[in-house]
């Protein structure tokens, strides 16, 4: 019977070739065309999750109550270490910042991007390690984390726990580093990118609404807690830290980050933060608005 198919279609090719060869193209180019879209979509719901954490992983957010749509990650340095005294919720917090920095290889100047960040950068977001260890990576200020393509690009190994590098700074200066850590380069679907990862421990925990450093921060929440349940106890932090009249903070999970946009190709509405907690009633929780905007969050993650 089989045979027979591919025999009456082998006829119908040979008397109605051009009829035929369209259809085959036709066929071709849609193939093409929903295979290159299903790579694209598994590509971009892939982000942020080659490190186990992620789904326990929110980025910190500011909006004020007259512009509720303009948000920013840039908050107060000590927002973090504030949020984690404060919210027994949260198991650790991380700042970011990252440059473009010039090593010197070979004499010459060779630019990396780098990030610099605190002792909890590996807790939060635990990449895995090629060598060294999560504890000892980023206790000294001389510590540097390298990925293994620029630890074979220097040292022409990944084997460089223990060697040093040296940052060219402005006016000529030199700042030495020694390699504590070589972690796995980071995979290409994360929303931070880095080929090596600067010791900062320089960390200001007091929040002082006057003068404050602006940085991007990450919090890592328990297992047992959800975000939501944050929501009953940040409106005393509101006013224990004099929080500016309208001033809000967003949590938003680091998977969505970069997944705006193929849920969007997809039709499906996404809660970029969860807004927890506002001035003009701290105390309660609106519960239309928190099922308007979770339920979309948790359709969008299936």
């Amino acid at each position: 019977m089989l045979k027979n198919y591919f025999l009456v279609a082998f006829r119908s090719l040979v008397r109605n070739k051009s009829h035929e060869l369209i259809n085959l193209t036709g066929l071709t180019i849609g193939i093409l065309a929903v295979i290159l879209i299903y790579t694209f979509v598994r590509y971009e719901l892939s982000y942020d999750k080659g490190y186990s954490n992620s789904s326990r992983v929110y980025r910190l957010e500011s909006a004020s109550d007259s512009d509720p749509d303009n948000k920013t990650v840039m908050v107060p340095e000590a927002m973090g270490a504030v949020l984690k005294k404060e919210l027994p919720g949260i198991e650790a917090t991380t700042r970011l910042e990252r440059a473009s920095m010039q090593f010197l290889l070979h004499g010459e100047g060779k630019t990396l991007e780098a990030i610099r960040t605190d002792n909890n950068f590996l807790k939060v977001f635990n990449l895995p390690l090629f060598a060294g260890k999560v504890d000892g990576a980023l206790v000294h200020q001389s510590d540097i984390i390298i990925d293994k393509k620029t630890a074979n690009l220097f040292f022409g190994t990944p084997d460089a726990i223990g060697r040093r590098m040296e940052l060219k700074m402005a006016g000529g200066k030199i700042q030495s580093f020694i390699v504590s850590a070589v972690m796995d380069d980071i995979p290409s679907n994360t929303h931070f990118s880095a080929d090596v990862i600067i010791a900062d421990l320089n960390v200001e925990n007091k929040l002082n609404w006057t003068f404050y450093k602006s940085i991007t921060q990450y919090v890592l929440l328990n297992k047992e807690i959800h975000v939501n349940d944050l929501e009953i106890k940040l409106g005393s932090v509101y006013r224990k830290y004099g929080f500016p009249e309208g001033l809000n903070m967003l949590f938003d999970p680091v998977r969505n980050i970069r997944c705006l946009g193929p849920k969007r190709l997809l039709g499906l509405r996404v809660a970029r933060g969860i807004r927890l907690g506002n001035h003009r009633d701290q105390q309660s929780i609106d519960s239309k608005r928190l099922l308007a905007e979770i339920l979309p969050l948790t359709d969008a993650r299936r």
